[in-house]
């Protein structure tokens, strides 16, 4: 698993906490948002037939360009 992956907790949790959330609610949020994007970066890997760093930084590409358009920064 990519480390950009594998450690995005603490931004997470540093998001749960600005918002005002408690210890358990970051930790939880932690735990659901890397197992799921853990789960996504395999099974993308798995069938594009690419490996897990190549498949999670496509993942974030497409991540970034739709938070871009939704923001109507544009796209580069």
């Amino acid at each position: 698993m990519p480390d950009f992956t594998a450690n995005a907790g603490g931004v997470i949790c540093a998001a749960f906490e600005l918002r005002g959330a408690t210890e358990g609610a970051a930790l939880a949020a932690v735990e659901e948002r890397i197992r799921a994007n853990t789960a996504t970066v395999l099974d993308r890997a798995q069938a594009s037939g690419s490996t897990p760093r190549q498949a999670a930084e496509a993942l974030a590409l497409e991540r970034v360009r739709d938070a871009m358009q939704t923001r109507r920064w544009g796209l580069y």
